[in-house]
C-alpha cells in the first residue's frame, strides 16, 4: 500500500471537516496547455496555488513517462478556477501556458 503525501491528508482533513466527501478535489477542472516537457506537477500546483486552493495536478504522459506537454489543475472553488484562468499566457519554463476550462464531451 502506498501512503499518501501530507498535502492529501490535509485535503482529506479538510473536506471531511467541511462536510465534504475525503475524495472531493474541487469544481474548476482546468485544461493546461504549452507545458514544457520538464515542468513537473509540484511547479504547476505551486504557480496555481498563488491563485487559489489547488485540489489536483495531473501532467498527461505518455508509455515512457515522458509529459505530452499539458495537463489539468483542479481548483477548489470556482473563484479559484476564475483566479486560475488568469494565468493564460504566463511564462513558466520559457513556455507561454495555455489555461482555459476544458471541451465538455
Amino acid at each position: 500500500m502506498v501512503p499518501f503525501e501530507e498535502k492529501d491528508v490535509a485535503r482529506i482533513n479538510e473536506n471531511i471537516s467541511n462536510g465534504r466527501p475525503a475524495d472531493f478535489c474541487g469544481v474548476a477542472k482546468l485544461y493546461v496547455g504549452n507545458l514544457s516537457f520538464t515542468t513537473s506537477e509540484d511547479e504547476l500546483e505551486n504557480l496555481f496555488s498563488e491563485k487559489g486552493t489547488v485540489g489536483s495536478t495531473t501532467i498527461v504522459r505518455d508509455e515512457t513517462g515522458r509529459s505530452k506537454g499539458f495537463g489539468f489543475i483542479t481548483m477548489l472553488t470556482e473563484e479559484d478556477g476564475a483566479a486560475a484562468i488568469t494565468l493564460d499566457g504566463y511564462d513558466l519554463d520559457g513556455r507561454n501556458l495555455m489555461v482555459k476550462k476544458p471541451r465538455e464531451n
